[in-house]
């Protein structure tokens, strides 16, 4: 009887072991991805759910309010890549640049644009129970004004302020299980993220530095909830929510393409020809929606743009050969093609 038991007991372990899921830095964010990312506004108040182990998170009624097509591209192709030399990848998102470093100890962003900063994203890799901690400082910058601005701002002269936010970050991976989404179901690790932030502020005056207390308060307190899977299918957290005051007041998920109903949409009703393109690129729309284009190089740079309703051609016999990126956006959502010129 002990032996029976202690089988069944060994194979309900075992079950529980290879139930859980590891997510490495090989998993997220390589370069060539491009990644759907929807984010839904109407589902407020939707709650995380339990932690713990064997969890499922039903997110299958998630909508599709608002997509962004993110494209992980080598840094060394962007345009401000000598401003962050600690870059392993870069994302490009509505025409803007995010650089990150990636190692197997921790995914962080370090710029934006022609901007360096540093944020801690999340611990790597991620296991089920995690835990995880970091301090970094979020802004720092001094500020030379007029006396009179000191006075009117402080209530003191001076001649700079100097403002400092420190942030303290504390992760945990706290239930793994499996998350339902529109696209289909994944093993998963849930990791919450507690993030206290706090401002300082300092005075300058006859060569001293005086702490602006009047102006100092209580630490800002966020929680954010991500679900991360080493599916390979997706490249990236594929369910995030600000749980800030135990309320949510939009979920952001990731959506395959094929699975995507405002990129489906498009995809039926925009025609895009021939690809590759020798010397001119035929655009037809179905519907009469005024239609936004841009054509992109693979560093993000715009090189041509223009609006249309229901077709219109591009004269590609001037741009270089290679591989581009043509942007769509109508009322009805948003459309990526990769574009060969030859």
């Amino acid at each position: 009887m002990k032996t029976k038991l202690f089988a069944i007991a060994f194979t309900f372990i075992s079950m529980n072991m290879l139930a859980q899921i590891t997510v490495t830095d090989a998993d997220v964010l390589n370069i060539g991805h491009v990644i759907y990312e929807a984010t839904d506004t109407l589902s407020v108040g939707l709650n995380p759910g339990n932690s713990g182990a064997n969890q499922t998170w039903d997110f299958s009624g998630l909508q599709n309010n608002m997509l962004d097509t993110i494209t992980v591209l080598n840094p060394n192709s962007t345009p401000y890549v000598a401003l962050h030399p600690d870059a392993d990848v870069s994302i490009f998102m509505d025409s803007s640049f995010f650089y990150m470093s990636k190692d197997n100890n921790e995914l962080s962003i370090v710029g934006f644009d022609s901007v360096s900063i540093y944020m801690p994203f999340s611990p790597l890799p991620l296991t089920y129970g995690l835990q995880s901690s970091k301090s970094y400082v979020s802004f720092d910058s001094i500020a030379s004004l007029p006396p009179s601005f000191c006075q009117l701002y402080l209530g003191v002269p001076c001649d700079s302020i100097y403002f400092m936010q420190k942030a303290d970050v504390i992760w945990e991976v706290d239930a793994f299980g499996d998350v339902i989404l529109p696209s289909g179901s994944y093993s998963s690790l849930r990791l919450k993220r507690l993030e206290l932030a706090s401002d300082s502020v300092y005075y300058h005056l006859n060569g001293v530095w005086y702490a602006d207390t009047s102006n100092s308060g209580p630490a800002d307190t966020s929680v954010l909830y991500s679900w991360w899977t080493n599916d390979p299918s997706m490249h990236f957290r594929i369910v995030e929510m600000d749980y800030t005051d135990d309320y949510s007041d939009e979920v952001i998920f990731l959506a395959q393409d094929q699975t995507t109903n405002s990129v489906k949409d498009l995809k039926s009703s925009i025609l895009v020809y021939p690809n590759p393109a020798f010397s001119e690129i035929m655009v037809k729309a179905q519907n009469n929606e005024l239609t936004n284009l841009e054509l992109l190089d693979m560093s993000g740079k715009v090189i041509l743009k223009k609006e249309f309703t229901q077709s219109t051609s591009l004269d590609v016999s001037h741009i270089a050969k290679g591989m581009y990126y043509l942007n769509l956006k109508t009322v009805e959502g948003k459309l990526t093609k990769q574009i060969i010129i030859e």
